[in-house]
């Protein structure tokens, strides 16, 4: 009735071969399922947020919220869904940060007063990820954190959390906290600071692999991974410390539900089922037959879909024709309703007759060239002023106009005139 090209329930269905196990087609469902990050997080102490107070090299304070994903197994992510750390960790870098950035913003100008305080997130920019580097001073677990709560370490802004950061700015707070510095004092800070980034080590490698991925200058804006842990950390996000405190936990998951880690496009996801003279069938909720001809699992000559225009624009218009025949077969089947298929192919036919796709409703008969058959179905005002306007003429061949005026059809016994011989 509206041969709609844009379809809100799109969905295709292709027959398995014969040779293919259940656990390959298992997998083939998996392939065409939407993942987002949230899937990927682990339900018991998934999502972890230090929240500390450190002192930029401006010299200002900051609040810092320190993020630990733990994910699920490695080994079970790798076996169901072919990903790695790696995968998921490239995901983070590029696209959940700048989103988790986005959502503490619109909260922190939320709850923003009057009184001049900053709604920026810094460290929410796009990264690298790199691993964590094997030793004694790695990223402690939650319990370690909290013991650690009371220690000199977080009484001047910084903690074991922090890495790299902390150690950078060791140094200069320590010196600090005995007041103001002369002159004198400042060089050997200065002396001492610049030797001390030059005898860190270039590159944090991963223990297993031994590649070299990322300069210890980058380290402050990368997500590390830890693979013992099976964790990521991610880049401290800083904000105003006059800022209202964020409950990150939340804003953490708002973003995870919204990131997603891999999809098909078009195709929300895929499911096996049985299908009479058909057998094991592939079905997707979506249409993209670009996916589908990507596989070799599967039987393409026996591809079916209920959206007729992909079909017409991928397979033709008399393939397009065909589908139409079959998916209003299909809706009178479940109801036991038999029709003859000559009923069924003359409305593909008037549907697909001019190499295109139309529906069968008045939109479908603005190309028809008999006004009274125009008038006869809906909105006859409408076509009575648009005849009248463009001045077309009425053939009077088909049988709506013929009825309209109360003439004989020029159809059957219409079509012609019987002679009486006197």
């Amino acid at each position: 009735m509206t041969a709609s090209r844009e379809l809100k329930t799109p969905t295709m269905s292709v027959p398995l071969r014969s040779n293919v196990s259940d656990k390959e087609a298992l997998r083939l469902t998996r392939y065409f399922t939407r993942l987002t990050l949230s899937e990927f997080i682990s339900n018991r102490d998934g999502i972890s947020v230090r929240e500390s107070l450190q002192q930029s090299v401006s010299g200002s304070w900051e609040r810092a919220y320190t993020v630990t994903l733990k994910l699920q197994s490695a080994d079970r992510i790798r076996e169901a869904f072919g990903l790695n750390l790696e995968d998921i960790a490239a995901v983070v870098t590029s696209s959940f940060i700048p989103s988790l950035s986005r959502i503490m913003k619109m909260e922190l100008k939320r709850s923003a007063n009057d009184d001049g305080t900053s709604n920026a997130v810094l460290g929410g920019e796009s990264s690298e990820f790199m691993y964590e580097k094997p030793s004694d001073n790695k990223i402690k677990n939650d319990d370690e954190l909290d013991e650690d709560d009371d220690d000199e370490g977080d009484e001047d802004g910084t903690g074991a959390e922090d890495g790299v950061a902390a150690s950078k700015f060791g140094l200069k707070k320590e010196m600090d906290s005995y007041g103001d510095m002369d002159e004198d004092e400042k060089h050997i800070q200065k002396s001492l600071f610049d030797e001390k980034e030059s005898a860190a080590p270039p590159v944090i490698t991963d223990d297993e692999d031994g590649a070299d991925v990322s300069d210890m200058s980058d380290a402050i804006n990368a997500v590390r991974i830890d693979k013992e842990r099976n964790c990521l950390v991610l880049q401290p996000l800083r904000v105003d410390p006059s800022a209202r405190p964020l409950l990150m936990v939340g804003l953490v998951e708002r973003a995870a539900s919204k990131i997603l880690v891999r999809s098909r496009p078009k195709i929300e996801c895929g499911y096996i089922n049985e299908e009479d003279g058909r057998g094991r069938c592939l079905q997707t909720a979506g249409c993209n037959f670009e996916e589908i001809w990507k596989l070799r699992q599967v039987d393409h000559d026996k591809l079916m879909s209920n959206d007729i225009w992909a079909v017409k624009c991928a397979y033709g218009v008399e393939a397009a024709r065909m589908s139409i025949v079959d998916q209003i077969r299909g809706v009178f089947a479940v109801y036991g309703i038999c029709v003859d298929p000559r009923h069924l192919t003359l409305i593909a036919d008037y549907m697909t007759y001019d190499g295109g796709y139309k529906a069968m409703n008045r939109i479908g008969m603005a190309d028809a060239s008999s006004a009274f058959l125009q008038m006869s179905f809906e909105t006859t005002a409408n076509f009575m002023i648009d005849a009248a306007l463009n001045n077309r003429d009425e053939p009077m061949n088909s049988p709506s106009a013929n009825i309209v005026l109360g003439r004989p059809l020029k159809h059957g016994t219409g079509a012609f005139e019987c002679i009486v011989k006197a």
